[in-house]
């Protein structure tokens, strides 16, 4: 019988060694889970497919906002008008349908579009002087309740 217990014992602990061996959740080298933040990239690269960076801004900051959508923050040393007429164009031939744009109408030139496309809703808010201004880009899965786009972070 004492043979029959060691065997019992050397079973549960290969079962055991096995399931501790089969566990699917990844670490990096610093220990910390890498499946979290792989899911959440691959979210915002969907939400961002067939969205272009602005012709010659610098792509400053990206986080994300409300309604599972995601923000990028671009400086440019274009006008306001000028960002909004070429973002048109290039949304326009990623297919998305453009929505409401226009530009001006404020002390510093100010300007936006809004576009869609499936169900994915964009904003674009251009502000500030020609050689400074800054642009707010935001896009969701679908148009959210409120789609203020980050204004507020330009200080």
């Amino acid at each position: 019988m004492g043979t029959i217990k060691r065997v019992s014992i050397v079973i549960v602990m290969a079962g055991l060694v096995a399931s501790g061996c089969s566990s699917s959740n990844d670490s990096s080298s610093d220990g910390t889970s890498t499946t979290a933040a792989a899911s959440s990239g691959d979210s915002a690269s969907g939400l961002l497919a067939g969205v272009p960076d602005p012709d010659g801004a610098s792509k400053e900051s990206q986080d994300d906002v409300g309604s599972d959508g995601v923000h990028r923050y671009y400086t440019t040393t274009a006008t306001p008008s000028e960002v909004v007429s070429s973002y048109t164009s290039a949304l326009e031939s990623n297919g998305w349908t453009i929505q409401n744009s226009g530009s001006g109408g404020s002390r510093s030139g100010g300007g936006g579009l809004t576009a869609t496309n499936g169900a994915r809703y964009l904003v674009l808010s251009v502000e500030g002087p020609a050689g400074a201004a800054f642009i707010d880009l935001c896009v969701w899965p679908s148009q959210p309740s409120d789609d203020s786009c980050g204004s507020d972070d330009n200080g």
